[in-house]
């Protein structure tokens, strides 16, 4: 084990690495300990506090002496032991760290004299931390007694041999002539002191730049979707009125990528609303496009929506020759849902409205002989126009085959990332929500027209409000936030680091924007960044070629790019 001055002249010779804005973790930004925190993330002995994203270190929170075993067993580098040393600690997650400081007699446990018990999630006092700190580093006895406040302290030998080197300056600044030994020990606290024990460098990391949108361009004509094709670092730019343009360079291409202006009925909730590229591209050149058009010959309803799949050009410029792929009738010029995109099975899904009209009045949400208010897959590859996959949860059923899901109102945006699907599902009168749950054919039913979010739907034809056999949604909120949640995606790019494994998403009409992670079918760490980040008119994300998220605002005619940190 290294004495303190072979620690001091090691922490010397090694470089310091530097830090990225904002540092390792994003809770502790203008904390008195950062630098600590920094330091004792850098030599590893910390990987933060919220498994398994590990970017918060959640500084003000007590640490427990287990904690404080995993931290000195990392830092002193302990070898494993074959010993259960107490009785205590049997199957916790840090039992290891636990037995090697046992083992390295920098403890003897919590219930003297038996000492079989550790504690482990006991809060750690100061004291505590002192006697810790002291075995650990084999420090002799201090020359002096440096604080009024531990006289008679069993462990009052061990806060002077810290003291005596610099790991504590005492508790009440600027006297600090008290040490505080019951007082609960911070993480915070414990970094600054493992600092100083091992003489390592404190590190403070340049401010964290604020969150902001950046334009990426304007111009455009009532745009609804960015998308980039597989390989590529061009953005396409799907406007409402039919046609899809081309940002490249920096700057907007004259001819439009696919022009529909010809074709679609645009207006409301009409128009162009979605466009995907196969994900073989470029070996499979096929873009496919949801779009309103008007009511087929024969059809019933308000107009037709139309699942159509194009050749694209081989110089990759163009997309022509339209063929049918799906058509469905619209009942109403609302709820017509609007995204399509193709998941890690290869599978296209495309999400539908319930086809208008207050409390789906036709029940079509959750009646499984009709496409709209589901999410279908199809396998665009298997058979033309399509094939259903084999998997999907009604086929051999009574209804449709092509059915992944039911119970939606309007699925304007929903993305899929890491397995799962988000979608956000616009409410009627009272909430707005995002379904999150596994990509697999179970046969989801969302709820509606039963709930509304969690709400149960007084004017709902079952007034049973039962949740069996529903999917519950993991985020919703009020008419007091907003009234038309546009789905996101998940951060995953590499510059907005403390929204790493963020879902993203806004309320097109109010501009708040919101984000969560998903941890085992839960949100967790949900934030409100609406602070920095609010924009009215946002009715699409999407991602760049780095992961960067792109937002389309309808009522800006423009594209931002999320930046800052």
């Amino acid at each position: 084990m290294m004495s303190p001055a072979a620690l001091a002249l090691l922490a010397a010779l090694l470089p310091v690495a530097a830090l990225a804005p904002g540092g390792t973790f994003t809770d502790d930004d203008g904390s008195v300990h950062e630098g600590g925190i920094e330091a004792i993330a850098t030599e590893q002995i910390t990987v933060g506090c919220n498994p398994p994203f590990n970017d918060r270190f959640c500084p003000d929170r007590e640490l427990t002496r287990a904690q404080m075993a995993a931290m000195i067993s990392r830092a002193e580098s302990l070898p494993s032991t074959g010993t259960d040393h107490f009785v205590d600690d049997n199957g916790h997650v840090l039992e290891g760290a636990i037995n090697r400081i046992a083992e390295a007699g920098i403890t003897q446990g919590c219930n003297p004299p038996a000492n079989d018990r550790f504690c482990p999630d006991r809060s750690l006092t100061r004291a505590e931390a002192a006697g810790f700190l002291a075995r650990a580093l084999h420090l002799p006895a201090a020359t002096r007694d440096f604080f009024n406040d531990d006289e008679g302290s069993v462990l009052e030998g061990a806060i002077n041999r810290i003291a005596e080197i610099g790991i504590t300056v005492g508790c009440n600044p600027p006297d600090n002539d008290n040490f505080c030994p019951r007082r609960i020990l911070t993480r915070a606290e414990m970094a600054t002191m493992l600092t100083r024990a091992l003489r390592l460098t404190s590190m403070r990391p340049a401010a964290r730049p604020p969150l902001r949108w950046d334009l990426v361009v304007d111009g455009l004509s009532r745009p609804v979707q960015t998308l980039v094709p597989p390989g590529e670092s061009r953005i396409l730019i799907a406007e409402q009125g039919g046609q899809v343009q081309v940002f490249d360079n920096g700057a907007l291409r004259s001819q439009p990528f696919l022009d529909l202006s010809g074709t679609v009925v645009a207006g409301g909730e009409r128009g162009l609303l979605s466009i995907a590229i196969h994900p073989d591209y470029p070996a499979d050149r096929r873009m496919f496009a949801w779009y309103s058009a008007p009511l087929r010959q024969g059809g019933s309803g308000n107009h037709t929506t139309y699942l159509t799949e194009f050749d694209i050009a081989p110089d990759l410029q163009t997309a022509s020759s339209p063929r049918v792929v799906l058509a469905v009738d619209q009942p109403a010029s609302n709820h017509n849902g609007g995204f399509l995109d193709f998941g890690p099975d290869g599978y296209l899904y495309l999400g539908l409205g319930d086809g208008g009209g207050g409390n789906d009045p036709a029940g079509r949400a959750r009646n499984l002989n009709t496409l709209l208010g589901k999410m279908i897959r199809i396998d665009v590859d298997g058979a033309a126009p399509y094939a259903i996959p084999p998997d999907n949860p009604f086929v051999g059923e009574a209804g449709r085959d092509e059915i992944w899901a039911s119970g939606l109102r309007n699925p304007w945006r929903w993305s899929i990332d890491d397995g799962n699907i988000y979608i956000g599902d616009v409410g009627q009168g009272a909430r707005e929500e995002v379904d999150a749950v596994a990509l697999s054919p179970v046969g989801y039913d969302f709820g509606w027209s039963r709930y509304e979010g969690t709400l149960c739907n007084p004017n709902d034809t079952d007034p049973s409000c039962s949740t069996s056999g529903l999917t519950m949604p993991v985020a919703e909120y009020g008419r007091s936030v907003g009234q038309v949640i546009t789905g996101g995606v998940v951060y995953r790019g590499q510059t907005v680091r403390s929204l790493s494994h963020y879902f993203i998403y806004s309320d097109a009409a109010s501009g708040v924007v919101r984000g969560f992670r998903l941890l085992n079918g839960r949100a967790v760490e949900a934030r409100d960044l609406s602070g920095a980040l609010r924009e009215p008119g946002v009715v699409s994300f999407g991602s760049d070629s780095n992961g960067e998220i792109l937002a389309t605002d309808l009522f800006d005619n423009a594209v931002y790019r999320l930046v800052g940190g």
